[in-house]
C-alpha cells in the first residue's frame, strides 16, 4: 500500500508558522515605529552639534511626529496580535487533523487508505481527509476543531456555547459538498461521500445526512466509516 506523501495537519502548521512570522515582522516594526521619535531627537541634536547652530523645531511638529509615529506603532501592535492569534487558530486547527488522523490510524488494518491534505482546484484549498474503502467507495472528511455543541436549524449549522449561540464563520455543509464534489472530479470516481467531522465539540443532530453530509462527532467517525464500508 502506497503511503500518502502528506501527513496530516502539516499544511495548517506550515499556515501557523507564516501567521507567526507576521506577527513577529509587525511587532518589530512596532518597536522601530517606538523608538523612532527618540532616533530623531537624537538624529536633530546630532546635526545641530556637528553644524554648530541651534535646530528649533515648533512643538505642534513635535507632537505631531510623536503621535503619528505611536499611532502606527500601536497599529503594528494589533496586527501583531491579529496574526498571532490567527496562528493559535491554525495550530488548532492542524492538532484537530492529526487527532482524527490517529483516531483513523486501526482501519488501516482494515484495509482502508487515507490521504491528507489533497490540494483541490477552483480555490478549494485542500481536502482535510480523503479515505478509500476496502470495497473501493472514496469519502472526504472536513475536521472542525471548534467547541460547544453543534446543532442544525433547519438550513445551516450552528453552535451553542453555554446560553450562547453562534453561527459558524461559514457554511460548513456547502462548504463540504464542493470538497466531495472537486474530489470526484480530480480522482475521476463515480461519487465521494462527504463527512464533517467535529474533534471538540459535541454534535446535537440527527443522524444520517444533513444536507447530503454526514456530520458526526470525534467518538462517532469510525463506526460511521465502517458501517458505511
Amino acid at each position: 500500500m502506497v503511503r500518502s506523501p502528506r501527513r496530516a495537519g502539516q499544511n495548517v502548521r506550515r499556515m501557523a508558522l507564516q501567521r507567526r512570522s507576521k506577527a513577529v515582522y509587525w511587532w518589530l516594526a512596532a518597536l522601530g515605529l517606538a523608538i523612532a521619535p527618540l532616533m530623531l531627537q537624537t538624529a536633530i541634536a546630532d546635526f545641530a552639534k556637528a553644524s554648530k547652530r541651534s535646530v528649533w523645531l515648533p512643538p505642534p511638529l513635535y507632537v505631531c511626529a510623536y503621535g503619528l509615529f505611536l499611532t502606527g506603532s500601536a497599529v503594528s501592535i494589533w496586527h501583531g496580535k491579529k496574526f498571532w492569534q490567527q496562528a493559535n487558530r491554525a495550530d488548532r486547527g492542524a492538532q484537530a487533523e492529526e487527532d482524527i488522523a490517529q483516531l483513523l490510524q486501526p482501519l488501516v488494518a482494515e484495509g482502508w487508505r487515507f490521504e491528507y491534505n489533497l490540494p483541490l482546484q477552483n480555490r478549494l484549498g485542500d481536502a482535510d481527509i480523503v479515505c478509500f474503502s476496502p470495497k473501493k467507495r472514496v469519502y472526504v472528511i472536513d475536521v472542525k476543531s471548534h467547541q460547544g455543541e453543534v446543532h442544525f436549524d433547519g438550513n445551516r449549522l450552528y453552535r451553542q456555547m453555554g446560553k450562547q449561540t453562534y453561527g459558524f464563520e461559514k457554511d460548513f455543509l456547502r462548504q463540504c459538498m464542493k470538497q466531495a464534489f472537486q474530489v470526484k472530479r480530480q480522482l475521476r470516481v463515480r461519487y465521494v461521500t462527504a463527512v464533517l467531522a467535529f474533534s471538540q465539540a459535541s454534535v446535537k443532530t440527527r443522524h444520517g445526512k444533513l444536507r447530503g453530509v454526514y456530520v458526526v462527532r470525534r467518538s462517532r467517525l469510525v463506526k460511521l466509516l465502517q458501517q458505511l464500508g
